[in-house]
């Protein structure tokens, strides 16, 4: 095992900063000019929202998503579990070199 000092650094996602992924890629690719002479991200959303203008509720629901954040979903049960109840919360603090004490 490395020790944590020779350990390869890593950028927020966890994964090593000398690897491109797919998030680089395509952030590279939408800030590129496209054929209107904007930037490719622009007209996407250009397209998103003549969608949603044109009744497409996928499109709308993105945009919505995007600007006022995702509508927080209750926590229930089904037809066999009640809905779900916090009914008390504990803050135990823990010793690592003896966890079970």
């Amino acid at each position: 095992m490395q020790s944590h000092s020779q350990e390869k650094p890593v950028d927020r996602g966890g994964r090593p900063p000398s690897r491109k992924c797919l998030s680089d890629a395509l952030r590279i690719a939408v800030h590129e000019k496209g054929k209107s002479g904007e930037k490719k991200v622009r007209e996407i959303a250009e397209v998103l929202v003549t969608k949603a203008l044109d009744g497409d509720l996928e499109a709308a629901k993105i945009i919505f998503d995007r600007l006022e954040g995702k509508a927080p979903q209750p926590l229930v049960g089904d037809g066999e579990f009640d809905p779900i109840a916090i009914t008390q919360i504990v803050r135990r603090v823990v010793d690592p070199r003896n966890p079970d004490a």
